[in-house]
């Protein structure tokens, strides 16, 4: 089977074959997730004919559901399914660019898209206690501590999308377990996010080896690091919308070719202060969003954050700049 059209979708959790009414949106291709193991889908045509079933092996493993534009949905009913597992990925503006993106993108959290949150369809204001990934492998993101620290979920901000805010108090997100993130060769990591303050120390994302990090440093100049070697910009931060791309690649040779930074689609020159490793530490066991070990708070918003366990092409990381730069209206 495979998608004919761009339709209406219906997105939400599976629950014994049914898909609850308030759970519907208009969508791009999105996913079900299984909430229990060992579930069956029903598939059904517009006509609600039963075409086939899916069997969902364990909680996690996910399905794409899409619904007719004839089908008015007022009640909780069967789904209506078409497509592959793992498709939905293909289906979204990231699997067009990364063609295997349905195995290799790990973390995918979408601020635009409020079902992906817990509680579900938070309002203007609400905080949350998950950021759900809308990869295929539920690397989910929660806050670091009790509900002073919980981000707040923020609606029309960026090109009249929603966002997350983090209060650069004590605002943070974990990441946790990451053990895919361990000795890899390379990984490739992009966000879309704006510095409300842009002085003084503020991590935007790292682990807790430093592998993978983008901060404001010290002297107020964007900085990143690998295996706890640090790359310094020249380049002052600001609190402008901007699309961040680091890319680490260990087979190649020198700093400046495993380590790649790009801000807003132009490499950016890094003043390293060691040798940058072939590979991710072999001890990652944490990553944060908003601050690095309970310190360095972020204080702005994060609109999207994607993370792929392999090293993508420039062509790729291109593709990727323009599908966030078109999304969020950043120029690159």
């Amino acid at each position: 089977m495979s998608y004919t059209d761009n339709r209406f979708i219906l997105k939400g959790s599976y629950v014994q074959g049914l898909l609850n009414n308030n759970d519907c949106n208009r969508a791009h291709f999105v996913r079900i997730t299984a909430t229990t193991g060992n579930t069956t889908v029903t598939l059904k045509d517009k006509d609600a004919v039963t075409i086939g079933t899916v069997l969902i092996y364990s909680a996690g493993e996910t399905i794409v559901v899409e619904k007719h534009p004839s089908h008015l949905l007022t009640t909780d009913q069967s789904v209506y399914a078409t497509g592959e597992t793992d498709k939905s990925i293909a289906g979204s503006g990231i699997g067009s660019v990364v063609s295997d993106a349905p195995t290799s993108l790990q973390v995918w959290y979408d601020g635009s898209d409020s079902t992906q949150f817990i509680p579900n369809n938070p309002s203007d204001g609400d905080t949350f206690t998950q950021w759900t990934d809308k990869s295929n492998f539920a690397h989910n993101a929660n806050p670091t501590g009790g509900a002073s620290t919980r981000p707040t979920f923020r609606t029309n901000v960026q090109n009249s999308l929603s966002i997350v805010r983090f209060d650069g108090t004590n605002d943070c997100l974990s990441i946790n377990p990451v053990a895919w993130t361990q000795s890899l060769s390379g990984m490739s990591l992009l966000i879309v996010s704006k510095a409300t303050v842009a002085t003084g120390t503020k991590t935007l994302i790292t682990s807790d080896q430093d592998d993978m990090g983008i901060y404001i440093n010290g002297s107020n100049n964007l900085e990143v690091s690998m295996n706890a070697v640090t790359g310094a910009t020249a380049t002052a931060a600001d609190t402008n919308w901007h699309i961040h791309s680091l890319n680490f690649d260990g087979s190649q040779t020198g700093n400046a070719d495993r380590l790649v930074y790009r801000l807003d689609g132009a490499a950016q020159s890094l003043t390293f202060t060691g040798t940058v490793a072939a590979t991710t530490n072999a001890s990652n066991g944490d990553f944060t969003v908003g601050c690095d070990s309970a310190a360095e708070f972020w204080n702005g918003d994060i609109g999207e954050i994607i993370m792929f366990n392999r090293t993508l092409t420039s062509g790729e990381v291109s593709g990727l700049e323009s599908y966030l730069s078109d999304r969020w209206d950043i120029t690159i």
